[in-house]
Formats: C-alpha cells, structure tokens, sequence
C-alpha cells in the first residue's frame, strides 16, 4: 500500500519535472525570440542603410528629370512659335536622344523584390510602411519601362526614320506640316510621360524619407550616429 509519504514525494518530483519542462520550454521560446529580434534589427540597420543611399540616388534622378522638364518645355515653346530651325535641332539632342532610366541601382527595391525579407519585420508600423515603400518603387519602375518604349518605339524611330546625322549635328529631312504636327505631339507626349514620372520619384523619395525616419526612431542611438 502507497503511503502518504510517498505519494507527497510523487507530486514533488512530478512537479521538478513539469517545472524543469516549463522553465526549458519557455527558455526556448525566449532565445528564438531574441534571435528573431537580433535579425529583425540587422535587416532594418541594413535597410537603413540601403535608403540612405537610395535617396541620394533618387535625389539625382528627380534633378536630372527636372532639368529635361525644363529643356522640354523650351522645346515646345520654340515648336508652337515655330522658332529657330537650329535652337529646335539643338535642344532635340539634349532632350530626345539622352535618357536615363530608373532600373538597377536602388539597393532596397532589389532587397523588397528578391530576398522577401519583409516577412522579418515585426514593427508593424514599419512593416505597413516598408510594404508601401514596395508599391511605390513598383510603381516608379513600371513608369520607367513605359518611358524606355516610349522613347524607343516612339522617339528613336521617329529620329531615325526623320533625321540625319552630320557630324555632331542632327539635321530634319523632313519640314512638312504633317511631319511638324507629328513632332509637336510627340514632343509633348514625352513631356507629358517625363511629368508622371518625376511624380511618381517624387512620392517615392518622400516615402523613403519616411520609412527611414520611422526606423531611426525605432532603432535608437547606434543608427542616429549614423544619420
């Protein structure tokens, strides 16, 4: 017959051992969480990083696209006052036929696009923000692949079909009304192409700007002595 004693000294070890399972369990559980916190805060000190550089990269994309705004628009003022054949052909070479595009270079858009790491993110605030950020660099990159077929499907064949080159020179074969109506659209179509496009860099700096405000915040006194 069991004795008091030793049911007593049952439930004691019964209990050493549920609270030696516990205390692993819970010790397992806190280990993977701070792992889980050490990596998150690795990923946003690199994405930190990355729009640092991403800003300064944009930064040059919007003043490039405002001054071929500014150039753009001379153009189809000198256009509609039918101005000097020469001026035209001019700015038509340091508009038309000088391009840059948004594609590779922007560090945290190739981090979002191909590595998935926003699934680290445990802030939701910067996790909402970060995935705006992706939509936002999405959408700059699908306004650049429609300047890149504008500007080749449109302007470059226009360009070799209508003019030549003398030298350094472009010279129009063509002067024709019709031709000169088709220049003037397609002239101001790119205006109108280039328009969107420095909206759409313009959200996408301000968007930046925010994310990495938002993580300096959160990521203390080691990344502001980076700022």
């Amino acid at each position: 017959m069991i004795s008091k004693k030793d049911i007593i000294k049952l439930i004691i070890e019964l209990f050493v051992v549920f609270l030696g399972v516990t205390a692993a369990f819970l010790l397992n559980n806190w280990a993977e969480e701070r792992r889980a916190r050490e990596t998150e805060t690795i990923y946003l000190k690199s994405l930190h990083h990355e729009l640092i550089e991403d800003i300064e990269r944009i930064d040059t994309l919007i003043s490039y696209y405002e001054n071929k705004k500014e150039l753009l628009t001379d153009l189809i003022m000198l256009i509609d006052n039918r101005g000097d054949k020469a001026e035209i052909e001019d700015l038509c070479e340091k508009t038309l036929l000088t391009f840059r595009f948004f594609k590779g270079g922007l560090h945290t858009w190739e981090s979002l696009k191909n590595s998935g790491e926003l699934k680290l993110i445990k802030n939701i605030q910067i996790k909402i923000l970060t995935a705006k950020l992706y939509t936002r660099y999405k959408d700059i990159e699908e306004h650049s692949d429609i300047l890149q077929s504008f500007i080749e499907n449109r302007i470059l064949d226009h360009f070799i079909k209508n003019v030549r080159i003398d030298g350094s020179d472009i010279i129009f074969m063509k002067r024709n009304s019709a031709h000169e109506n088709y220049f003037a659209n397609l002239v101001t179509t790119y205006y109108l192409i280039i328009l969107d496009h420095l909206r759409s860099l313009r959200e996408t700096h301000q968007m930046c700007r925010r994310v990495k405000t938002v993580l300096v915040e959160n990521l203390g006194i080691k990344i502001k002595a980076q700022i």
